[in-house]
């Protein structure tokens, strides 16, 4: 049988616009909602690299870098 699917790669992810939906992205740990390809709304793991500021909630970011180790993203604000 055939198979579709309409699934994004999280790495085709980058690049993309997303919300902080956590209260804030650290170092850490933090969530983002973003907009696959396809239009769906999905949560993402989202972190800061070492040394930047805190992003608060509700804070447009861009995903800036996908580590599959990790499975998180590198996010920084879009005002940038």
């Amino acid at each position: 049988p055939a198979f579709a699917s309409t699934a994004t790669t999280l790495a085709r992810l980058v690049g993309r616009r997303g919300h902080v939906t956590s209260p804030e992205v650290d170092e850490k740990y933090g969530q983002v909602k973003v907009r696959d390809l396809g239009g769906t709304s999905i949560i993402v793991f989202a972190i800061v690299d070492a040394g930047k500021p805190h992003i608060p909630r509700d804070t447009e970011v861009i995903l800036v870098e996908y580590d599959a180790a990790r499975k998180v993203f590198v996010v920084v604000p879009s005002d940038l």
